[in-house]
């Protein structure tokens, strides 16, 4: 015989937990957003060294919570914006002479002038052999994060790159 659970909870009760959640993700996501964003970026700080002179660092670039989720999200689409385009140039590739392809190389594959830019990057073609292409996507917000990715003569990605603060997300 299979039991069904069965809440005792009244959904009064149950409003009540999730609203006591939501304040407390809300407070949590405030707190944050004050450790990550508590000074300019590139500040430099003052101290005194080993040896009694005083040294002058600078604290890494530190990203709002808000700022930092904005790189992610161009991230995440720019990932799936270089599978796509590694999808093309394998079909290229895969496609006859007779058809415009590539008969079995990546030699005169170059991106479709739809594929060279969207509203998050601009994106590059480099053929590097017959069985291999470089993609390089740059981010149009954000022009020091980029990602460059090789594609092999499966059409797999065989190696990713990033670089500005995709490098730390």
């Amino acid at each position: 015989m299979t039991q069904v659970f069965k809440s005792n909870m009244t959904p009064n009760f149950r409003w009540g937990l999730w609203f006591m959640i939501f304040v407390l993700l809300v407070g949590l996501i405030s707190m944050l957003q004050q450790e990550y964003s508590s000074g300019p970026n590139d500040e430099p700080v003052a101290g005194t060294g080993a040896n009694g002179t005083e040294a002058i660092a600078h604290k890494k670039r530190s990203l709002s919570v808000q700022e930092e989720t904005a790189i992610r999200a161009i991230k995440d689409v720019m990932v799936n914006d270089l599978y796509e385009l590694a999808a093309t140039a394998y079909q290229y590739r895969l496609r006859p002479t007779s058809l415009g392809g590539g008969q079995g190389s990546y030699a005169g594959f170059t991106l479709p002038n739809k594929m060279k830019s969207n509203a998050n990057a601009t994106f590059e073609a480099y053929v590097l052999s017959s069985n291999e292409v470089r993609l390089t996507g740059v981010s149009k917000e954000y022009g020091s994060n980029a990602i460059v990715v090789r594609v092999d003569e499966k059409g797999e990605i065989a190696s990713w790159s990033y670089s500005g603060d995709f490098r730390d997300l």
